[in-house]
């Protein structure tokens, strides 16, 4: 569980930091100011930035066994950890529904 997440937090840091370079050249870009050779260099930069930089998936994790698959995002527990917990009444004023 603590690869998985030391994973996650490797590639959130690396899109962070991939997507602040890209915004700073971006800017740089577009601002008149610098010099011709000087943009030139930075469209050169922004090319040789990595294409798959984007598509990083955020995973949401339950905070308590580590799955994949969080119930939503306002609860930080997976469906079986959040089962449990009402069922052993863990959770005050929360019950299970029955249909």
């Amino acid at each position: 569980m603590k690869k998985q997440v030391r994973k996650d937090n490797y590639l959130r840091q690396s899109y962070l930091t991939y997507q602040n370079n890209k915004f700073i050249i971006s800017y740089s870009l577009n601002n008149l100011l610098f010099l011709h050779s000087v943009r030139i260099n930075l469209l050169k930069q922004k090319s040789e930035l990595p294409k798959n930089s984007l598509l990083v998936r955020c995973v949401l994790r339950c905070i308590v066994t580590g799955r994949r698959k969080r119930l939503n995002k306002w609860f930080c527990f997976s469906r079986l950890v959040l089962l449990r917990f009402f069922r052993s009444r863990m959770l005050s004023y929360w019950k299970k529904s029955k249909w």
